[in-house]
C-alpha cells in the first residue's frame, strides 16, 4: 500500500518564497527548473522531496499562472520518479548477482574455517 504524503506549504513573505514540502526528513538538494521553480530532491533516495516557487508575489503569478507552474513541477516529479523506478530496475539484478556471490563466498569461507577449526 502506497504511503501518503503530508504535504505542507509555507510562504516567506520577507524571501518572498512559496515552499512545498512532500513530508520528508531526508537531507536534500536543490535543482533549479527555470529560474523560479525549484525542486528539493532527497540526497539518498533521488525522490523529489519538494518544490519551491521563487517570488510569486514579485512576478504576479496569478492563478492560472500558478497552476501552469504547479503542472511543470508535477511533471518534473513524475519524471525523477520514474527515471528512478528505471535505475533500480536496471541495478536490482546486478545488485541481486553481486550479493549473491559476496554471500556465497562469506559461506564458504565460514564453512572452510569452521572445518579447520574443528
Amino acid at each position: 500500500m502506497a504511503e501518503k504524503i503530508k504535504m505542507t506549504y509555507h510562504y516567506d513573505a520577507r524571501a518572498d518564497v512559496l515552499y512545498v514540502d512532500f513530508g520528508s526528513d531526508e537531507p536534500c538538494f536543490t535543482e533549479d527548473l527555470n529560474g523560479f521553480l525549484m525542486i528539493d530532491i532527497g540526497w539518498f533516495s533521488k525522490l523529489p522531496r519538494g518544490i519551491r516557487i521563487i517570488s510569486p508575489k514579485g512576478r504576479k503569478i496569478k492563478a492560472v499562472k500558478m497552476k501552469m507552474i504547479i503542472t511543470q513541477a508535477e511533471k518534473t516529479c513524475k519524471q525523477l520518479m520514474e527515471d528512478r523506478v528505471r535505475q533500480i530496475r536496471t541495478e536490482e539484478p546486478v545488485l541481486r548477482n553481486v550479493l549473491g556471490q559476496e554471500l556465497n563466498q562469506a559461506f564458504t569461507r565460514t564453512s572452510i574455517n569452521r572445518s579447520c577449526s574443528r
